[in-house]
């Protein structure tokens, strides 16, 4: 019994591979539901007898709600969480998400992270060509990849992290669940769709309902390892006019870990298209002009 008379959950196993790495995750019965939904693509029926890097997570909550749950609940309750690698041991114990890393994928551990540079921005990609499309949070990076995704022919690669592989510099498919927000969000609620797509939600303070979907029941997406990033985008709130400026112009970028902008600059094309953003033309004008400067 726990500490409120009721039997615990049991423990589940669940296996996922990211970026190469099979990751064996431990939870509970009814988290193992929430993270199979949030990292669907990345859940393996059997672990792979050819992996050389293997990590372990466990996540913990010491209440009735689970970890996800609370999580996508924001509820302040205490969870916890550990990786393994290697021997090596990185625990967290937090109430709200901070802007620590997650997690899944671990780069919270340091055997794990130093393999990749992770940027925020969605990643699309159209005949082997992918585009990463950057830009202020809120600033309608999701809306414009998914009309991209499903008006334009591209495939959405992800939704708000672009990994690159430290050593080749090619880019990892990441197949976490899209954000639906404010018009999107209502949008997606007055169509049929609505009825039939599985779906978890959360609470934006800045935003309020934010709908979280499956990528692969909207639009076509990708999974493995990519080819290297050939065009950058940046959704600017001060930009009037589409330009194309030289990237090392807009400073390094924010990534993570932390202190690998310069290395981060080096992986990136050397040119950025500046676009309006979704605040001063609609998503689909800014999926159309972006698709237009590739001349895909």
């Amino acid at each position: 019994m726990n500490q409120n008379g009721t039997e615990p959950d049991r423990t589940a196993t669940v296996v996922l591979g990211f970026f190469g790495w099979e990751i064996t995750a431990t939870c509970s019965q009814a988290d193992s539901k929430h993270l199979e939904f949030l990292y669907r693509p990345h859940v393996m029926q059997q672990p792979s007898i050819h992996a050389d890097d293997k990590a372990s997570v466990e996540l913990r909550a010491e209440h009735e709600a689970g970890f996800f749950r609370s999580v996508l609940a924001k509820d302040g309750r205490e969870k916890s969480f550990s990786v393994r690698i290697a021997g090596e041991t990185v625990r967290r114990t937090f109430r709200g998400w901070s802007g620590s890393a997650a997690p899944l994928p671990p780069l919270v551990h340091p055997k794990f992270a130093q393999n990749f540079v992770v940027l925020n921005a969605a990643v699309v990609e159209k005949g082997g060509r992918c585009v990463a499309i950057f830009g202020p949070n809120y600033s309608g990076k999701t809306s414009v990849a998914l009309h991209m995704c499903t008006e334009l022919g591209w495939s959405l690669v992800s939704d708000h992290l672009l990994v690159l592989d430290a050593r080749s510099a090619r880019v990892w498919s990441y197949g976490s669940p899209v954000g639906l927000r404010g018009r999107a969000r209502e949008d997606f609620e007055a169509s049929s769709a609505n009825e039939t797509i599985e779906r978890r939600e959360v609470i934006s303070e800045v935003t309020g309902r934010v709908l979280l979907l499956r990528p692969e029941q909207l639009c076509t997406t990708t999974d493995g390892l990519r080819g290297s990033l050939e065009g950058l985008v940046l959704l600017s709130p001060e930009c009037r006019d589409i330009r194309t400026v030289p990237t090392a112009d807009l400073g390094g970028p924010p990534c993570f870990p932390p202190g690998r902008s310069a290395e981060a600059l080096t992986m990136l094309p050397a040119h950025t298209i500046l676009v309006p953003a979704a605040g001063e033309r609609t998503p689909g004008q800014a999926a159309h002009a972006i698709s237009a400067s590739f001349d895909i």
